[in-house]
């Protein structure tokens, strides 16, 4: 009876915890789709209710009028598939380069691409846009994609954040008895057996 009695004691001390977080998450988004199908004179009231009385999609009928979401929902692929593509064809390009290709101060650029990554995203954002701007691309796909372009966590990802010297070493197959994947050793060449001596 103790060794339960622990044991439901631990999983609710474990699990209270877990309950009140996703309740403190999932609430507000609850209230807030509750409301969406309230009309005006239960959501403008001193006395809210928690259910609507009077469902009603009268809310989204009129964001529907007023907003082009067809327009905002292509604009949104657009950015994201070409941005993607993007990104991908430079990122495989400047990996290639820098760990296959070798060239003076290779690991110097790698390092400042590397540096590059401490910088909180929202610094460039305001130089972003004034640049954008200044250069005539405002409201267009270019103005939003071009910035996107900049950064070198797509790259750092492609080299799987090893320095170029590290990443040229030539890997071997270990095999599916020793955990299946790639050892970090160098591949050695398996030695010639030398044949016996005459006595």
């Amino acid at each position: 009876m103790n060794r339960g009695s622990g044991g439901v004691g631990r999983a609710v001390s474990a699990y209270t915890p877990i309950l009140l977080a996703t309740l403190v998450v999932v609430f507000p988004l609850l209230w807030m789709l509750l409301t969406s199908i309230k009309p005006n004179p239960e959501i403008i009231t001193q006395v809210p209710a928690f259910l609507p009385r009077r469902p009603t999609l009268e809310h989204y009928a009129e964001a529907a009028e007023r907003v082009p979401f067809g327009r905002l929902f292509l604009n949104s692929t657009i950015v994201t598939v070409v941005g993607a593509a993007l990104k991908v064809a430079l990122a495989i390009a400047t990996a290639y380069a820098l760990v296959f290709v070798r060239f003076p101060g290779r690991n110097v650029v790698f390092a400042l691409l590397l540096v590059t990554l401490m910088v909180p995203p929202q610094v460039a954002v305001l130089p972003n846009y004034l640049l954008v701007t200044g250069l005539g691309g405002a409201d267009t796909y270019w103005g939003i994609i071009l910035p996107g372009l900049g950064t070198a966590r797509s790259c750092s990802a492609s080299t799987s954040g090893r320095s170029p010297r590290a990443s040229s070493r030539p890997r071997r197959w270990t095999g599916p008895g020793t955990g299946g994947g790639w050892s970090g050793s160098w591949c050695r060449s398996p030695r010639r057996p030398s044949p016996p001596s005459r006595s």
